[in-house]
């Protein structure tokens, strides 16, 4: 995947599954910024279905109306050859879905939407490599709102270990416990330079 784009799900899902794992799947996406959600979403898309197909991402409840609704007007203005075919793929899939949800589900039904899913997967994996590049022009190089998560999630962390070091103190493990901290803090302070003025 994209270093920029796996960057920002690795801060996002490390914010889900930290302070906020109450949060249920609907919950996480209503409080994604703008380009967190362009991440999650196209990132959702392109591992479940290079991972088992459309029927993957469809069987693993990512593909939403919501997310449908997202994902085929972003890709229609992205103004790029990927984005266009993945456009045409999406909206094909939705018809394919919307055929086989208001079917009996028997099995030629079922049969029917796995075939169908199989040659849309087939087209995306031509493509996706550089999809996944034109998505990552999307967003900046350093989105603001992932900063300041990251700067969040840092300071979290050396609230935990600052308290690890007064339980600690002044036995043997001081030492690494406060190297640790003084490299969060320039981690932190690296973090808060790269933030817009």
């Amino acid at each position: 995947m994209h270093e920029k784009l796996q960057a920002i799900m690795t801060t996002v899902y490390d914010r889900w599954r930290g302070s906020a794992t109450h949060m249920s799947k609907q919950e996480f996406w209503d409080g994604l910024s703008p380009n967190e959600r362009i991440v999650v979403f196209c990132s959702n898309l392109n591992q479940q279905v290079c991972n088992g197909g459309f029927v993957q991402w469809h069987d693993n409840d990512f593909a939403t109306e919501e997310v449908l609704d997202f994902l085929i007007p972003l890709c229609g203005s992205m103004d790029t050859k990927s984005g266009t075919i993945v456009q045409m793929l999406l909206q094909e899939f939705r018809e394919e879905q919307a055929t086989f949800v208001d079917s009996d589900g028997d099995d030629e039904d079922q049969t029917n939407f796995h075939m169908a899913s199989e040659v849309l997967s087939s087209r995306f994996y031509e493509i996706n490599d550089s999809w996944l590049r034109d998505v990552g022009a999307l967003i900046p190089d350093e989105d603001p709102e992932t900063l300041i998560d990251a700067v969040a999630l840092a300071l979290e962390k050396l609230t935990e270990l600052g308290e690890a070091i007064n339980e600690s103190f002044p036995p043997l493990d001081y030492i690494p416990k406060r190297d640790q901290l003084l490299h969060l803090l320039l981690g932190v302070r690296r973090l808060i330079e790269k933030l817009p003025k």
